[in-house]
């Protein structure tokens, strides 16, 4: 930092606690001349890194004054935002009601996504981009921006950039170096970013960028940084040592690799440890057996563990406090507190997209005049995620200026690049027959093939229903392409009994031809257009038709809607379609028909961790008569085929049909709808649905021998937007009166 921008802050944060009556003549963090300067050092450790708050309550009912703190990782988190004067209170409170899945995993879906964007969110449990040198992947699974952001709202009230010996307590967070290998010490600049950088665990975070420098976890070098401590001239070190004295069971390496991994990871954690012990003057090792470092949820028990702990070295503890105030000869201590920082009088906001630039700035207007408070500037936050168009946003009170004002740099997504992608998704009931379906299908991407904003998509499905498909999308108006395609598919379900394999259905296809996309807005996509179909079905005996069909010219158009908070498990939003089929014999098609067909599901959320959700899907052939040389043939005849409403083992007659109609109803029960730690959300699931299926056109008398429905209940889990798993019991009631228990098992992308 400049020298000029230095003195400059420090002299507004020195008139600011000389009007609330703290002596600033030295800088806060400064110990007294006439005592010893105590520092505390906090190891990472994850989740492990709460037992630092519960440690530091007992430091502070002793009346242990703290000049100068080291952290490492989420030591460095819990280090940094003690620094900053906050006490085991506050931090309590920050342990408690931080969303630390929010944070760690990701911010949810925008919604101006549009309708492509929210279907292959669903389709696509992985992507790595690539271009003509190869392969390029993110230094860690995730990016970070999310807890960058949320760092800088906690650290507000300290400009940047500022020397971190201006703070009410020195600090220092210890990062380490990808490149040379070498710790690095980070004593000025933004707060936050050093907070960042010392978290950056390699492969699940980035690392962090700093001088021409990528900065990973502190740990990797060192995770118990006494030794900064003493550099900084420390009389006495206080160090919190975090481990798990679990004995490690060798039968457990030939579970899982994970189990070595851990247990190598711990062995390293040990050692570079344990070469720091002996420089500090008391060690509070805190045993955190019984706890995952993913434990963030469990954040008031591990923060007791640490405080336990502590209190079990009171002896040591006392004896520095009585040595700190004996130097002071009974002089008051003065206790580092926040300092305080001027309101906002000016909002600057930086690189944000001209259209958004009026709506962003209505969102901060609120906070001018004002110390902007951490509950409010979250609230901020979603709505600016639900524009879609930004990777990261930052905050900042400018040091550089007079004013100190609040500076809001927004960092735009980077364009598409060519991506590899994969899909996978997996279905099966078993009951006094097995039926299943296996898909796994890698994508290709390819962009700018012709302009800029083209895109070549191409995937194939390698499993149980080969296939591949081939569109090429040309956009020529903002919302407007042109999509020509190309496919060769060939569709068909197992059927597993006690003496035979076979299949329901099966149907080779093979089709070109092109489709306009209108997407005027976000979710919604409409498209007409035609294709030619070359077709080799069998005939199914429970659908009455004429014959079978070898090609078809058809007109197409469809509608979709998609507003859903999640493709898996939604709690709320409606998902909706509705297509429309013409095949007409002066176009080359060898029959006449009119297909209509609707699905969809509403799903409204009770503010609670309930959810109620209605399903339905309904079509019809237009064709006069199921004997009509030109009714549709079973290819294309409306069916109630829908993993999600009908998980039993429904038979051929029961999903395809000249008229058919279903509807069902879902209640939602969210198991982790208050946790606050890494959790991957887990359901309850209540389904039951009804439908009926008309073979014959013209026999459409009520009958309620025409009805068949599924009851299942259940539970599920999202492991994210395209991968979640479902597991169903229940019971089908068939045309024929029987009833058949079943068992459902649906895996990958179960919502697309």
């Amino acid at each position: 930092m400049k020298q000029g921008a230095s003195a400059r802050i420090l002299a507004i944060m020195v008139s600011f606690l000389a009007a609330a009556g703290v002596n600033a003549q030295e800088p806060a963090a400064r110990a007294a001349p006439d005592r010893p300067v105590v520092a505390l050092v906090l190891a990472g450790g994850s989740s492990w890194g709460l037992a630092h708050i519960g440690v530091i309550r007992v430091l502070e009912e002793a009346g242990v004054p703290v000049d100068i703190v080291v952290g490492t990782s989420i030591g460095a988190i819990v280090g940094g935002l003690y620094a900053l004067g906050h006490d085991a209170a506050w931090l309590s409170g920050f342990a408690r009601d931080t969303d630390w899945t929010g944070l760690l995993i990701g911010k949810p879906a925008s919604v101006n996504e549009t309708y492509t964007e929210r279907t292959d969110r669903a389709r696509y449990v992985t992507s790595i981009e690539f271009d003509s040198r190869g392969f390029t992947m993110d230094g860690g699974l995730l990016r970070g921006f999310e807890a960058l952001r949320y760092m800088d709202t906690l650290a507000l009230s300290c400009p940047a950039p500022i020397s971190f010996d201006d703070l009410p307590r020195r600090f220092r967070a210890v990062a380490t170096d990808v490149r040379s290998g070498e710790a690095v010490v980070i004593g000025s600049g933004s707060i936050s970013e050093a907070m960042r950088a010392s978290m950056s665990i390699p492969g699940v975070f980035t690392p962090w960028k700093a001088d021409a420098r990528y900065l990973v976890d502190g740990g990797v070098v060192d995770n118990l940084p006494i030794d900064v401590a003493r550099s900084l001239g420390a009389d006495i070190v206080i160090a919190v040592d975090l481990f798990d004295s679990s004995s490690y069971n060798p039968e457990e390496l030939n579970r899982t690799p994970i189990s070595s991994l851990n247990r190598s990871l711990d062995i390293f954690l040990r050692n570079n440890t344990a070469r720091q012990l002996s420089r500090a003057d008391l060690v509070i090792p805190v045993d955190l057996r019984g706890f995952l470092r993913s434990d963030f949820n469990r954040y008031e028990e591990i923060g007791n563990r640490g405080e336990e702990t502590a209190r079990r070295y009171s002896d040591g503890i006392e004896s520095i406090a009585r040595r700190c105030a004996e130097a002071r000869r009974g002089a008051s201590e003065r206790k580092p507190a926040v300092p305080p920082i001027p309101p906002v009088s000016r909002i600057e906001i930086r690189g944000a997209d001209d259209r958004d630039l009026a709506y962003l700035e209505s969102l901060f207007e609120p906070v001018r005049g004002t110390v902007p408070e951490t509950a409010t500037l979250l609230g901020i936050y979603p709505k600016i995620d639900r524009t879609g168009r930004y990777e990261s946003v930052r905050l900042v009170r400018d040091s550089s200026e007079p004013d100190l004002p609040l500076v809001v740099s927004f960092t735009r997504k980077p364009p598409e690049r060519h991506r590899l992608r994969l899909a996978f998704m997996y279905g099966s009931t078993f009951s006094r027959a097995v039926t299943g379906n296996l898909d796994v299908v890698p994508s290709l991407s390819y962009r700018g093939l012709l302009t800029e904003d083209s895109n070549l998509l191409v995937d194939a499905e390698l499993m149980d229903a080969p296939s591949i498909r081939i569109r090429f999308v040309q956009p020529v108006l903002p919302a407007l392409s042109v999509i020509p395609f190309f496919s060769f598919s060939r569709d068909f379900t197992t059927r597993l009994t006690a003496t035979s394999i076979g299949y329901q259905y099966q149907m080779i296809s093979l089709a070109s031809g092109c489709m306009l996309s209108v997407q005027p807005a976000a979710g919604l996509e409409c498209g007409a257009g035609w294709s030619y179909e070359w077709i080799d079905s069998e005939t199914l005996p429970a659908i009455p038709e004429t014959g079978s069909v070898d090609s078809a010219s058809l007109l197409r158009s469809h509608i979709g809607l998609e507003t859903l908070d999640s493709p898996i498990f939604p709690m709320s939003g409606i998902a909706a379609s509705c297509s429309f089929l013409l095949s007409l014999k002066q176009l080359g098609s060898e029959r006449f028909y009119r297909v209509l067909e609707t699905s969809g599901s509403t799903f409204l959320s009770l503010g609670t961790p309930f959810s109620i959700a209605l399903l339905w899907k309904a079509g019809t052939d237009f064709s006069l008569g199921a004997d009509d040389a030109d009714t549709a043939p079973p290819t294309y005849k409306p069916d109630l085929s829908s993993r999600r409403m009908f998980p039993g083992p429904l038979s051929v007659d029961e999903q395809i049909g000249s008229h058919v109609a279903a509807a069902g109803l879902e209640i939602k029960h969210n198991l982790n709808w208050r946790s606050r730690g890494i959790t991957l959300p887990a359901f309850l699931l209540i389904q039951a649905a009804t439908g009926i299926v008309i073979q014959d056109p013209q026999h459409i008398d009520w009958d309620p021998g025409l009805l068949h429905w599924d009851a299942s209940i259940g539970a599920g889990i999202r492991f994210n937007d395209a991968f979640g798993c479902a597991l169903r019991g229940g019971v089908h009631r068939s045309l024929e009166n029987d009833f058949k228990p079943f068992v459902a098992i649906d895996l990958g992308a179960i919502g697309y």
